[in-house]
């Protein structure tokens, strides 16, 4: 078993892998939904940016079952997510850390960041569990240093606190203000957990069949250089029957991992960046590909839900003929 510093260190070395190239790159491009900043900062950046103390007052979490799925079916098998097999961590890798704190012996790590008004913070931010240390670091990382091993042991210094309507075994959060404007930055416990249908993490862990308001969508190419070239967006403000079809399908379909695809296949194929609005205001954001694979942004493993059939083809459907 990988000790939690050596957990620590993977994800640090994955920072420049798949999430920095695609999901930071693309959703701070093309600004869908609640204007997510989903920017890669240096450590003294982060720390500076965390460095307000934002009000202690707490409520009681509302949480929800947090699993990783008994289901036990001979056709599916899942997926375990895991840390990809990079060298050990440099100075110049870990000037672009992300975000992550240690709570209970697991790694919470960035998962996006909302700007939202105080009704939502106040409704969103549940109760308080601790204050990250920021004491993670270029040196701590690159020493024997215990630091890895306690709890809200981070890359920043703020609060840290429940999400309410997420179990804590999941999803915290930590947030800071400008006068009225309150920006919460999500942490989310992901790496090593086995997932085997899209329930684990659309109800499980999201509640979005439930709670989705509307999506946001636009086309999508590796090729295109999004600072130059940002495709339109085209947003649905509502649920319907379509969308609600595709999530009911993508709740039950199959988790498989397809590095061939991820690797080459992948880059040929028509695909839409779909981000899901939900009603407590955050969003939970998709590559949905022609084929019917469908990419979870926040995982960095080449790991998919695989739809077929009408309420795939339907909603691909309004996909193309709704994107401008």
């Amino acid at each position: 078993m990988r000790t939690t510093k050596e957990q620590t260190s993977e994800i640090l070395n994955r920072v420049n892998n798949y999430k920095i190239k695609q999901k930071r790159k693309q959703k701070a491009a093309l600004s869908i939904g609640l204007c997510l900043t989903l920017c890669v900062v240096s450590w003294s950046a982060f720390h500076a940016l965390w460095n307000g103390n934002p009000s202690a007052d707490s409520k009681e979490e509302t949480s929800i079952l947090e699993t990783d799925s008994s289901v036990s079916e001979s056709n599916i098998t899942g997926v375990t997510l895991s840390s990809l097999e990079l060298p050990s961590s440099s100075a110049s890798q870990l000037s672009d850390m992300i975000g992550l704190v240690i709570y209970q012996g697991h790694i919470y790590q960035d998962s996006g960041r909302i700007t939202v008004n105080q009704k939502t913070k106040d409704a969103l931010v549940g109760t308080y569990v601790g204050t990250a240390t920021g004491s993670i670091d270029e040196w701590t990382s690159n020493s024997n240093s215990d630091e890895y091993e306690k709890d809200f042991a981070s890359t920043f210094a703020g609060d840290i606190y429940t999400v309410s309507g997420y179990s804590s075994d999941f999803r915290l959060c930590t947030f800071y203000n400008e006068g009225d404007v309150f920006y919460i930055q999500l942490l989310d416990y992901i790496d090593g957990i086995t997932l085997i249908t899209g329930k684990d993490l659309l109800t499980t862990r999201l509640s979005l069949l439930e709670n989705y308001s509307g999506i946001s969508f636009s086309t999508y190419s590796e090729e295109l250089d999004y600072e130059e070239d940002t495709p339109s967006t085209t947003t649905i403000k509502m649920r319907n029957e379509t969308i609600t079809s595709f999530f009911a399908a993508l709740n039950d379909a199959a988790f498989l991992r397809d590095q061939e695809f991820s690797d080459n296949k992948s880059k040929t194929l028509k695909q839409f960046f779909v981000s899901v609005q939900l009603k407590d205001g955050t969003n939970a954001d998709f590559l949905v590909y022609e084929n019917g694979y469908v990419k979870y942004m926040d995982f960095f493993d080449p790991v998919y839900l695989t739809v077929s059939g009408e309420a795939f083809d339907q909603f691909f459907n309004l996909l193309c003929n709704r994107s401008k």
